[in-house]
């Protein structure tokens, strides 16, 4: 009885362990057809759409169908047709039926150039009624993957063309870039050798004006300085003179017509003189204030002032 009675306990702890793995194991395996049930939409309600294609390329069973960029379902069946096409079947929830209607269409669509393919249905704007179950929607096949590879090649291949043709013309010494690089080369070449002697050309002009120049003004404002004292001194020599002949005409006048008339003549000839030397003196003065005005304004601007010179030609000027 002893033992019977210590083997029953342990007999009944291990058929509560395995109940409860069982139990456990139920549940879980109930989450998971549950979770699965529902993912596969068994608990939602749906309803049939359907379009035809003219092929089946990228159409596949169990693809996505979207609506305004939404999942709304997923192809159920492809099936051949006896006129060739193909007729697919589309599994739509019904919460979104009151979307879809007359006018929608279906196009295939792709996520990006190489991404998956989905079918895309457009949302109507018909003010009727929605289609039912078994409707069957216009369908735009948009592009394959074929047509988009061929787009794809018509856009780069003449874009590679003419990267080679470009890297091939700068490659070439004597094609048109070459040629105009070197001309450019060129011509740069003779302004710089330009540039350098007409640097030098005006250091040159702007050493001698600025040495030369000044001296030669003071030698010519000192000769018309010469030239003005002279005829002033001749001035006032010709007015003695003319003042000495006039008290000599006055007592020859008494003597005769012959002394006179010579006379008279001499006077003539010293009046018609004074004034050529009075021009003469204004037109020294003329001069004068005119090159020393030249003067002024040439010491007040470079090259002629004692200005630095420019860094370009600081350096080219030649020496004394």
């Amino acid at each position: 009885m002893s033992v019977d009675s210590h083997a029953n306990p342990l007999k009944k702890d291990k058929r509560t362990q395995v109940g409860l793995f069982v139990a456990g194991g139920v549940f879980f395996m109930a989450v998971a057809l549950f979770v699965l049930a529902r993912s596969l939409g068994w608990f939602e309600q749906s309803y049939t759409l359907e379009f035809h294609a003219a092929s089946a390329e990228s159409l596949n069973k169990g693809m996505l169908v979207r609506l305004s960029g939404l999942p709304v379902g997923k192809v159920t069946g492809i099936k051949l047709e006896d006129d060739a096409r193909v007729r697919v079947q589309l599994q739509i929830n019904k919460d979104f039926q009151r979307w879809i209607k007359s006018d929608s269409a279906a196009s295939l669509a792709r996520e990006g150039i190489f991404g998956d393919s989905f079918i895309q249905i457009t949302a109507g704007k018909d003010k009727g009624a929605s289609l039912e179950s078994g409707a069957v929607l216009v369908f735009d096949p948009g592009s394959g993957m074929n047509e988009l590879l061929q787009q794809l090649r018509e856009r780069l291949f003449p874009l590679l063309e003419e990267m080679q043709s470009l890297a091939a013309s700068l490659k070439a010494p004597d094609g048109q870039l070459g040629s105009t690089l070197g001309e450019a080369r060129a011509l740069l070449h003779e302004l710089r050798n330009t540039r350098v002697q007409i640097d030098k050309t005006l250091a040159s002009a702007a050493l001698l004006t600025h040495k030369n120049i000044p001296d030669t003004l003071g030698y010519v404002d000192g000769t018309l300085a010469g030239f003005k004292k002279t005829a002033q001194s001749t001035d006032e020599q010709l007015a003695q003179i003319s003042g000495k002949l006039q008290d000599t005409l006055d007592q020859y006048e008494r003597t005769g017509n012959t002394a006179d008339q010579t006379l008279k003549e001499v006077q003539t000839l010293v009046k018609e003189t004074r004034p050529l030397l009075q021009k003469a003196i204004k037109d020294a003065d003329v001069v004068m204030r005119s090159a020393n005005q030249t003067m002024t304004n040439m010491n007040d601007h470079w090259p002629f002032s004692g200005d630095a010179k420019p860094a370009s030609m600081a350096g080219e000027a030649p020496a004394e």
